[in-house]
């Protein structure tokens, strides 16, 4: 590939709000198996993950290309090349590894991110995961039990307003959760709305589109008002 072309992707990258230093390049030759032949190609590889794209130069032409990337899909597998039966310019491949950052390298680095409750809940003892092996897992809420945990719905609505200041739209949306699982006191068993406080949290963080750090305080707000008005959910 000439030196012109990999700098006109080196733009791309830059565009696209990445540094070229997050990648790694490699070039070589090789056949994909769709007969036509060896080619020469252009790698780029997002450094510490399987996510590649890789620019395929025409054996006839340095000014033709087509190109093959990493997929978002379960093990990130490789797309068809593209185009299927012929070769392009580069400005269409150049296009082309702008969805791929945003439809790819973006999704992927989001996934990252965003923290896992299950994970983070395993991690500290469970304390907002249910347990089959809970005697009381199946019984409902006292009216006791149910009056401290509606006032730590209220605490969590109250520190989520203070902490992670959400937008008024984003308010709504979290208020209706909060509202959902309030209701949901007086018809769920223990173990099903202990279930409901997890999506909760998940959906929360989606509405807020949270990263790691304040994945972890909206967390940590759930439990200090659970922990802190009843010693359920320990």
């Amino acid at each position: 590939m000439l030196k012109a072309h990999k700098n006109s992707l080196h733009s791309v990258v830059k565009e696209a709000g990445y540094q070229p230093e997050q990648f790694e390049t490699t070039e070589g030759t090789t056949d994909l198996g769709d007969g036509l032949g060896l080619v020469d190609f252009f790698a780029i590889t997002f450094k510490g993950t399987p996510l590649q794209f890789m620019v395929l130069t025409a054996p006839h032409s340095f000014n033709l290309f087509r190109c093959v990337h990493s997929l978002h899909a379960p093990n990130w597998p490789n797309s068809q090349p593209w185009p299927r039966e012929r070769y392009t310019d580069l400005n269409m491949i150049e296009r082309q590894l702008g969805v791929w950052f945003s439809e790819v390298v973006g999704p992927y680095e989001e996934e990252q991110t965003v923290p896992d409750f299950w994970s983070e809940a395993q991690a500290n003892g469970a304390p907002f995961l249910p347990s089959f092996a809970d005697p009381k897992a199946g019984e409902k809420f006292s009216a006791q039990e149910k009056a401290l945990l509606r006032l730590a719905i209220a605490d969590v609505g109250e520190e989520i307003k203070k902490q992670l200041k959400p937008t008024e739209a984003e308010l709504k949306l979290i208020n209706e959760r909060l509202e959902y699982m309030n209701q949901a006191l007086d018809r769920l068993n223990r173990f099903d709305w202990k279930n409901i406080l997890i999506s909760t949290m998940i959906g929360i963080v989606t509405t807020l589109t949270l990263d790691t750090a304040r994945g972890a305080l909206l967390y940590r707000i759930f439990k200090t008002a659970f922990t802190m008005s009843l010693h359920l959910l320990q």
